[in-house]
Order: structure tokens, then C-alpha cells, then sequence
């Protein structure tokens, strides 16, 4: 399991932190060039391992013990989701009820596609919270297609005018965000995330 991590970084930090994600692209890419000949699982499988194995290394300059938003409320917003259908934040928790998991995303970040079969693995398990994936900073078009073609089965949806970007301010991409069933972030998770880490900040941060 991943140790609670301190501080975020401020100037000299950040520099390091883009530093680190420089070397974790550039293994990631690796791991593209290398298995392009291969078939397209055995492709997958090495960048996700590539991307895993960058994980440890830039944790600690990108994961603030909660993030700059804990203890704030969630901005509202509403989200159109790929299904046709509308998400809005404030009918859900006076509706459902349930903590929520939002995780931005976009088509072009190999990171993110990595993570999505987790999230939709951990939605199927845990029915005591919600999941939402957020596409930003994309093409409408390319998202789509990607949501069709990942298959996940939480809701996916595209903030086409960047209103929820702003609203959320974050450092990079992958970002997932936990929020309790009050509305209140608990915690800001920037770059990939791992299953049991994913299982277990459900458990410590939203689980009453």
C-alpha cells in the first residue's frame, strides 16, 4: 500500500515533479516503441507495467496529504455523460447519497486508459459509492470513441467547455477526486493510480 505522502511541493518541488514526469513519459514511451510490433495486448500490458513502475518514483511529488481543495466543498456542475444522459453534483448527493470518485481523464493520456479497467472493476465491486470519469482538456469526438472502446460501465462524460476544469484546478492528468457523502472533498490524487490504492483511499476517506 501507498504511505500517506507529504506536502505538495512549491516551486523547486513542482520543477522536480515535471522533471519526474519527463523520465516517466520517456519510460512509457519506451515501452510504446518497444511493443508497437507485438500484438495488442502484450502492447498494453508493457506500457501499463511501464507506467506502474514510473508510480513510486513521482508519488511523492505529486500526492499532497489531501490536496489544496480538502475540506472544501465540491463546486457544483452538471456533466453531460456519454449515455445522452445528464450528471448533476447536487441532485446526486441529495438523491443518492453516496460518496462520490471523479477522475479526470482524456483520450490521449496512456496513464489514463491504464487506470480505467481498475476503476471499472472497483465500481462493480463497491455499490456503497459512485464513480464518474470526467474528459477534459480533449477532443469531444476522440472521447467518445474512446469511451466506446474502453467499455467501461460507470458513467463517462465530457466537460466540453472546461467550466468543471476550472472549478476543480489541478496539477496533471490522470486526477481522481474523493468526496464524501456530505460533499466535501476529501482528498485530490493527481497521476495513476493503482487498484489497492484506489480500494484503499475508498475505505480510509469515504467509508463511514
Amino acid at each position: 500500500m501507498t504511505s500517506d505522502p507529504g506536502p505538495l511541493p512549491r516551486r523547486g518541488g513542482l520543477l522536480t515533479a515535471v522533471f519526474l514526469v519527463a523520465v516517466g513519459i520517456a519510460i512509457i514511451a519506451g515501452a510504446i516503441i518497444s511493443t508497437r510490433d507485438n500484438d495488442e495486448p502484450t502492447a498494453a500490458s508493457s506500457v501499463r507495467a511501464a507506467i506502474e513502475e514510473t508510480t513510486e518514483t513521482t508519488e511523492e511529488a505529486f500526492h499532497a496529504p489531501g490536496g489544496p481543495l480538502a475540506g472544501t466543498a465540491a463546486a457544483d456542475f452538471e456533466l453531460e455523460l456519454l449515455s445522452g444522459e445528464t450528471f448533476d453534483l447536487s441532485d446526486h448527493f441529495e438523491n443518492d447519497g453516496r460518496p462520490l470518485v471523479l477522475n479526470f481523464w482524456a483520450s490521449w493520456c496512456p496513464p489514463c486508459r491504464a487506470e480505467m479497467p481498475d476503476f471499472d472493476t472497483v465500481a462493480a465491486e463497491r455499490q456503497d459509492i459512485l464513480i464518474v470519469g470526467i474528459a477534459v482538456e480533449d477532443d469531444p469526438a476522440a472521447a467518445e470513441a474512446f469511451g466506446a472502446e474502453i467499455g467501461v460501465r460507470y458513467p463517462l462524460g465530457i466537460d466540453h467547455t472546461n467550466v468543471i476544469a476550472s472549478r476543480y484546478p489541478y496539477l496533471g492528468l490522470p486526477t481522481t477526486w474523493f468526496i464524501d457523502s456530505d460533499g466535501i472533498i476529501v482528498r485530490q490524487w493527481t497521476g495513476f493510480i493503482t487498484y489497492n490504492d484506489l480500494i484503499e483511499r475508498i475505505d480510509a476517506d469515504l467509508s463511514s
